[in-house]
């Protein structure tokens, strides 16, 4: 389907952490809620000895004597607002939610400033199931008092269950730095800040971050989970080795049979592609693991892809479709979707999508995924009714504006197009696909400065993100200034070393200005990452062109513009391999082609030197 990619329908949310779900998996399951455990606290009690001591007790299990030693210090101090926010969290332990409520307002109503008795309000309306007016609570904490530890950490897990993965990290990496937590010890929040590395494919981040910490855990529970975290970074890094030590580690943890070890042990079988075990123990975890039947399923179906089975995996994505949540519906078929569409079988995504329509008319991504299977069959008129039966009846679900402008980009109507972009935005302004899709469309337009205004807005809106930043280093790029696009690049890539797009770029750049070397480890990390994206391909090939190897480099430029015969710089690159190889006729055609497509300034150029 030209110009159009899926949206995260559902918030590629990971598994639960310490519970045991790993593997980097993207799969709509909420993150499990922080523990608000004492270590998260242990600053807000400084300068009163008597509440550390009830502090200790409470760690101790003492519960009877910290209670009347609170008493003591509540009837001698009935004005310190600490009190009733100790009281507040003993309550809030015990699971009394309304008496933990009342006393953390008491708190605040002696000194509306105490941002510790806030955000431990925030946690109690979580608790209550009124997550805006929790959000309200903990933001004026940090307002307060910006290294709130408890604050962050719940503010860090709302983004989570929306998905916004780098919003969380924002919060979890502030958190590490603000020196709240406990000195080189391995606490919850290290460990769910490597589940959201993992998540964003940083698996090189986790490892960094949790091995050094591993012996010194905050508790077994955590020291288990964190493993299996950084089992997990080095399955998606492909370190066979180091994978398996971790594997053998927590073998010795858990019992043979325990689910969540399985599933380590069947990421650690793929990746030494032993298929048959793989599929053994994910199976033996959907027959004696109910909780866990529908993440091996998952699993299970991406190990029938990776053997080439497809219509196996398709049968296992369509029996977990039957048997999910309902809020993990659309997630499950829209991996289906893909399945079929990569297959060339999208005749037999629309009839499964209208079925699931039919059956809940309420899911307003169903009807998404039904209109995209459409386009994806070339039935646009069709997409469109859909589309305005999805409008009609969830008029505020902005993935529905976003479509629209993509097919009115398909169309080339530009002006329905931005106007669509800007609804969605308008509906959800940290819309992430929205925004590229709109500086995208100035982009083409040719109209940077544009482009620009919209990154900018954009990254207000949804800081730091590496697609956003990417699109600001293409820019740069498109305007002729490559150096401050390699400084955009190189930024990416501290953060996320695995960052194929910036990595070519880079690598493309750098080939660009003599710097072969640099570029050649880039354009190779990349391909390594991506065999299969023409994007990696096309760098490799043409820096490879570029240092000498013709013979291998050909093919690669020859099989990536199979896959995108309108991109510019593909034609360019194999334009000038032909040229270089003696096919003058068919290297000046694919050249003529690149300048028609658009290419940045400074390519125009060297077009221009090869075509005279």
């Amino acid at each position: 389907m030209p110009g159009i990619r899926r949206i995260a329908l559902v918030a590629c949310l990971g598994l639960g952490l310490l519970s045991g779900r790993t593997w980097a998996v993207p799969f709509t399951v909420t993150p499990d809620q922080p523990n608000l455990n004492l270590g998260l606290l242990q600053n807000t009690w400084r300068g009163s000895q008597e509440l550390q001591e009830v502090s200790d007790l409470l760690k101790k299990g003492e519960r009877k004597q910290a209670k009347l030693k609170l008493a003591n210090f509540l009837t001698r101090f009935p004005r310190d607002a600490r009190g009733p926010e100790m009281a507040g969290l003993i309550f809030l332990e015990e699971k009394n939610l309304g008496m933990a409520d009342l006393s953390f307002r008491n708190a605040l109503t002696l000194n509306p400033q105490q941002a510790t008795a806030r955000s431990k309000l925030g946690v109690t309306l979580l608790m209550q199931n009124s997550p805006k007016e929790a959000e309200t609570e903990l933001n004026k904490a940090l307002e307060v008092r910006p290294a709130d530890s408890v604050a962050r950490r719940y503010l860090g897990w709302l983004e989570e269950t929306r998905g916004n993965l780098p919003g969380a990290l924002t919060h979890y990496e502030y958190l590490l730095k603000s020196g709240e937590l406990a000195p080189n010890t391995l606490t919850e929040v290290h460990a769910t800040l490597g589940k959201v590395y993992n998540l964003l494919q940083r698996y090189s981040a986790t490892v960094d971050l949790l091995t050094p910490l591993l012996d010194h855990p905050e508790s077994e529970t955590v020291n288990t989970g964190a493993r299996m975290v950084v089992a997990a970074a080095y399955i998606g890094l492909g370190d066979k080795a180091a994978a398996k030590t971790q594997l053998q580690l927590l073998q010795k943890l858990l019992p043979a049979d325990h689910p969540e070890l399985r599933i380590i042990q069947a990421g650690v079988a793929r990746l030494e592609g032993d298929f048959a075990t793989a599929r053994t123990r994910l199976q033996a975890v959907k027959k004696d693991s109910p909780a866990f039947a529908a993440s091996a399923g998952y699993q299970l179906a991406r190990t029938y892809q990776d053997e080439g089975n497809w219509q196996q995996a398709a049968k296992e994505l369509a029996t977990l479709a039957s048997i999910v949540e309902k809020n993990d519906l659309a997630f499950v078929l829209g991996e289906l979707m893909n399945l079929y569409f990569g297959q060339h079988h999208v005749e037999k995504a629309v009839p499964i999508l209208a079925e699931y329509v039919s059956k809940h008319p309420d899911l307003p991504a169903l009807q998404y995924l039904l209109a995209e299977a459409k386009v994806e069959a070339h039935d646009t008129e069709g997409a469109i009714t859909v589309l305005q039966q999805l409008k009609s009846a969830h008029a505020d679900y902005a993935p529905a504006y976003h479509l629209s402008a993509m097919i009115a980009t398909l169309q080339n109507k530009p002006a329905d197009t931005e106007k669509d972009l800007r609804k969605a935005i308008e509906l959800e302004p940290k819309f992430l696909d929205a925004w590229v899709a709109l500086a995208g469309l100035h982009l083409a337009q040719k109209d940077y400065d544009k482009a620009k205004i919209t990154l900018d807005r954009a990254l207000q809106a949804i800081p730091d993100h590496p697609m956003l930043l990417f699109q600001r280093g293409v820019t740069y790029d498109m305007t002729g200034k490559p150096d401050e696009a390699n400084k955009v690049y190189r930024s990416i890539l501290n953060k996320y070393p695995d960052h194929v797009p910036a990595l070519n770029k880079l690598a493309l750049n750098l080939a660009d200005n003599n710097n072969l070397q640099e570029a050649k480890q880039l354009a190779e990390r990349a391909y390594k990452l991506a065999e299969r994206e023409p994007t990696a391909k096309d760098s490799y090939g043409w820096i490879l062109l570029r240092t000498g190897d013709t013979k291998t480099a050909l093919p690669l430029l020859e099989e990536a513009i199979k896959d995108m015969p309108t991109d510019g710089v593909a034609n360019y690159h194999l334009g000038a391999a032909y040229l270089k190889t003696g096919k003058t006729a068919q290297g000046r055609q694919l050249l003529s082609k690149a300048l028609s497509l658009g290419v940045a300034k400074n390519t125009e150029g060297e077009i221009n030197n090869l075509l005279k």
